[in-house]
């Protein structure tokens, strides 16, 4: 599929994830061995100073100057949120529709069980033409067409 020759539907949107998709965690990564410690990655988020990953920063800028609307659907926390939004604008994600972060009543359930469920609430309202991500729960489930997969040898989440 080609985006510029893509009929667009009436209310087309994107989905990006967040983490090793929109933002990168290296340094996060190098820091602690390549490991999750769960109160320092959560510093790090609080940080809010990881930087975009240069391609897909520009494959959002394509989608943006084709008026084609832009969702961020991340599994980080609810009370994450504020943090994440100004992390990802000031990183040049300036125009999103949204960014929806973890809720509370998707506690304790997987990514490949959250995401496609934000995504079938979404397509009521868009169109969502394709979904970009590092994990495979980014992409599965349905609620998508095109399919992104970026490439992650850091880890994998189910």
């Amino acid at each position: 599929m080609n985006l510029n020759t893509l009929k667009l539907p009436e209310n087309p949107a994107f989905i990006f994830d967040v983490d090793e998709t929109a933002l990168s965690n290296m340094e996060y990564e190098v820091k602690y061995d390549y490991g999750y410690i769960k109160d320092k990655w959560d510093e790090w988020v609080f940080e809010g100073k990881a930087p975009a990953i240069k391609e897909v920063k520009r494959f959002y800028d394509t989608l943006i100057s084709k008026n084609i609307s832009v969702i961020f659907i991340t599994g980080r926390k609810y009370d994450q949120y504020d943090i994440t939004l100004n992390n990802l604008k000031s990183e040049g994600y300036v125009r999103l529709d949204t960014l929806i972060c973890k809720p509370k009543d998707f506690s304790g359930k997987t990514a490949a069980e959250y995401k496609p469920e934000m995504r079938k609430l979404l397509s009521k309202k868009y169109n969502i033409i394709g979904s970009i991500g590092d994990q495979w729960s980014d992409l599965e489930g349905g609620y998508t067409i095109m399919k992104i997969k970026i490439p992650n040898y850091l880890y994998h989440i189910d």
